[in-house]
Formats: structure tokens, sequence, C-alpha cells
């Protein structure tokens, strides 16, 4: 290889190594493909336990997903595993937890559940891809908002942020859209209204949600966690200054009565 040539490729391959870390992790090839595993993942453990099967929900108990654990806990429950067990089993199946060792006492305590489950299995049953990402999307959803209200704003954020990964593997507009919807639920929805020149969500997220995932893109940058609220909401004041919130706030502090620490605000669902 010539002289030129070695500076080229090697300017290249800077180039790109840029190019992924300035891409947001949800538009990276291996969060689409992951997006696609978990969501391929959801419909399995779905149709064998609307079969009676349980062993495929045990054997996803240590998917590195936690939507997937998540998802195999409360099937395994619906099929009858004992209280205690699916609530150690809820515990690991958090998104701060890794999944379980496999000499972990809940997770024994489930095969051997599926295992020993005498079951007649019932007809086929095909879950369609839109219904993978609304099953997963709701359990989402309830972990956003019931988890620990003081959590880092950042590990909130990615957490919303699966929606946008989950969005390229939907094949219909609707069902993107309903990611959508799902989307300005868990954030500023009243701003993205404003911004958006909507007057309602349904009209923000049209026919496909584009127009609400790119508000998200542009925004995220400035979103916080309002804790009473359970939702991320703009900080305009960074918006405006065009830093990101985490630098623009040290060193401009939040009043006593904005930001985090701002009254809970009427929200469109409200209304």
């Amino acid at each position: 290889m010539s002289r030129g040539l070695r500076a080229l490729t090697l300017v290249a391959l800077v180039g790109s190594a840029v190019h992924a870390q300035d891409t947001p992790w949800w538009d990276r090839p291996e969060a689409r493909a992951e997006a696609r595993r978990t969501l391929e993942q959801v419909r399995t453990i779905v149709e064998a336990t609307e079969r009676g099967d349980p062993r495929p929900a045990a054997a996803a108990l240590q998917d590195p997903a936690w939507i997937v654990r998540s998802i195999a806990v409360i099937r395994l429950d619906v099929l009858g595993l004992d209280a205690g067990t699916t609530e150690a089993l809820r515990e690991l199946a958090d998104p701060g937890r890794p999944p379980p060792d496999a000499d972990s006492k809940p997770l024994r305590r489930a095969r051997e559940f599926a295992a020993a489950l005498e079951v007649d299995l019932g007809p086929a049953v095909e879950v369609p891809p839109r219904e993978a990402a609304r099953i997963a999307a709701s359990i989402l959803t309830e972990r956003v908002k019931g988890g620990p209200p003081d959590e880092d704003a950042a590990a909130k954020r990615r957490l919303v942020e699966h929606l946008l990964a989950w969005r390229p593997v939907v094949p219909e507009k609707a069902d993107r859209a309903w990611l959508a919807r799902r989307l300005l639920g868990l954030t500023d929805i009243d701003q993205a209204l404003e911004d958006l020149k909507a007057p309602t969500a349904q009209r923000a997220v049209g026919d496909d949600g584009d127009a609400v995932f790119a508000w998200y893109r542009s925004n995220a940058p400035y979103l916080y966690w309002h804790p009473r609220e359970r939702r991320l909401r703009v900080d305009v004041a960074a918006r405006v200054a065009r830093q990101p919130t985490a630098e623009f706030r040290r060193g401009t502090p939040w009043g006593p009565e904005e930001g985090p620490n701002a009254p809970p605000r009427e929200t469109d669902a409200q209304r």
C-alpha cells in the first residue's frame, strides 16, 4: 500500500470513528440488531406461554435484555410460579441489574417449576411484531414511571430511548405512530406540542410518528428528569444557550422553583 493510500485509509477510519461517536446509541447498527433480537425474544416468550409452555420464559431469565427478563417473569407468574420467586426474579430483571447467575436460587426455582409443570399445549399462537413492540413498550413505560423517582436522569433517558431503537424494527406506520405517542407520554408533551405547532398529541404524531421522533432527537441533550411528574422535560434555558443541560447547569444552577424542583404541571393526558 502506498504512503498516500495509507494516509487516506487512516483518515477514513478516523472519520468513521468520529461519526460513530456522534451517532446516538439508538441509531447504531448494533442497537438496531439488539432491538430486533429483543422483540423477537418477546414474541417467542409470549407465543410459547400463551400455549402453556413455560420453558422459553424460564430460559430467558438470563437474557441480556432486561425487557426480555421482565416479560419472562410476568409470563411465568401467569402460569403459576409462586409469588416469592416471582418477586425475587422481578428484582433481578431490573435494568440496573445484570442477568442472574446460573446458581441463583430464584432462577433455579423458576427452571424447576418450568421443568415440572405438566402442560397440554394448546394450538400454535402467532404474535405479530407490532404486538411484541407494544407489549415491550408497555413494560418500558411502567418501569420508567414506576422506577426510583430519584434515578439518574441519564439512566431514565436511556430507558426512554429504547423506543427510538425499536422504531426501525416496527414495519407499519401506525405502529411507529403508537410508539411515538408513548414517547410523548414519557417526555415534555407540552413543549413538544408547542415546538411542533400541533394542537393535540394526535396531530403531532401524525400517521407515522416521524415528527415526534425528530423532535426528541433535537431535544435529547436538553432533557432532564422531573421526579414528581415522572417524565423527561426540556431545559429551555439550556436549549437557548445551545449547551447540554448537564453542562449548562454546572454554571447556571437551577432555582428553587425550577427544573426538577418545579411544581408539577398539568399535562396533555390530564386535560
